[in-house]
């Protein structure tokens, strides 16, 4: 995305009447834009005469197009905290026991018999309104009054199926405080049931798909995690020194080290070059000095390039070398 600074926009202004000034944070000097849901981003003076970044967090209602909401119609358009009533304004989360009318109202994300409740216990053959407890679930079965659910193991690694509900006889009710029965857990977070080799936390990496749902989320983190790094359109060139935006095709000393991608630090420096300007690898920048040059599938192999370095002050690279690699993930 492109974005526009201008400096020139924050000169000090004289009216005639008092010592001259230079605008402050209230005056727009460039684009805005949301950086988030909860996060808008504009370039406003900073009162010294500069065109500076400047962040804000949305308060109730979400950042769409380059601010935050005013109004609202639908949930989406309020923060996670909060919901749109039918005035059309971002309220905050009800607790547990305040009347309600839909699991989006509250902050425990259920509605139960008309109140918020801390959980879904209806499904549990509980009630939210007990007197003097309205917004617990309390089931008559259990000694303490609380029920739960358990959650089947179907694969034996431990972890319970996170897709788990009685409907599919994946998981049954218990007691809180009980044990679960033999083949059940405590907790709902395998989000492959079918394979053991899938389980929050795994750090192993695997080459062929799950045996159960087919994927290579092994470690069920909600996403896939790649071995090896990939920089499409990558090569082997030099980032420019220090506070510079340029990408140097030759080296700039003795034994440096050639890197695979600088575009980060050059997109950066093209938004705030007195902010972010500072060369590739430092402030967080990615520096890499081997992977592959295209984007490829888990379980593929390609080659894998690895940057050599210099021997001399603005010689040529040397010592790159190539190899079949093959991706894996988890």
């Amino acid at each position: 995305e492109n974005f526009v600074q201008d400096d020139p926009a924050c000169a000090p202004a004289c009216n005639g009447q008092r010592a001259c000034g230079f605008p402050g944070k209230d005056k727009d000097c460039g684009t805005k834009f949301c950086n988030s849901k909860e996060v808008a981003g504009r370039f406003a003076c900073n009162g010294a005469g500069l065109c500076d970044l400047d962040i804000a967090a949305c308060d109730a209602y979400s950042c769409k197009g380059d601010a935050c909401g005013t109004t609202c119609a639908a949930t989406d358009d309020c923060l996670e905290t909060h919901f749109c009533n039918a005035q059309g304004k971002c309220q905050p989360k009800l607790g547990n026991g305040i009347e309600c009318t839909l699991p989006t109202q509250c902050g425990s994300g259920f509605c139960v018999e008309g109140v918020c409740c801390n959980s879904g216990c209806s499904d549990l053959g509980g009630t939210c309104k007990s007197p003097g407890k309205v917004g617990q679930c309390i089931c008559p079965t259990c000694p303490n009054g609380t029920c739960r659910l358990f959650y089947r193991d179907s694969d034996g690694d431990g972890f319970g199926d996170k897709d788990g509900n009685l409907g599919t006889n994946t998981a049954v009710i218990g007691c809180v405080g009980q044990p679960p029965p033999v083949g059940y857990k405590d907790r709902a977070d395998d989000c492959d049931d079918g394979d053991a080799n899938v389980f929050p936390g795994q750090t192993q990496w695997f080459a062929t798909a799950s045996a159960g749902k087919g994927t290579f989320d092994y470690n069920c983190s909600g996403k896939v995690d790649k071995e090896l790094p990939e920089f499409p359109g990558g090569s082997c060139t030099f980032c420019g020194p220090p506070k510079t935006c340029a990408t140097a095709t030759t080296c700039t000393t003795a034994n440096t080290q050639a890197v695979l991608s600088c575009q980060l630090g050059s997109y950066l420096c093209g938004i705030n070059p007195i902010k972010f300007c500072d060369g590739c690898g430092r402030n967080g920048f990615t520096s890499n000095t081997e992977g592959f040059r295209a984007a490829i599938q888990c379980g593929q192999s390609s080659t894998y390039y690895t940057c050599g370095s210099c021997t001399l002050a603005g010689g040529t690279v040397k010592g790159g070398s190539t190899a079949s690699r093959q991706q894996r993930c988890h």
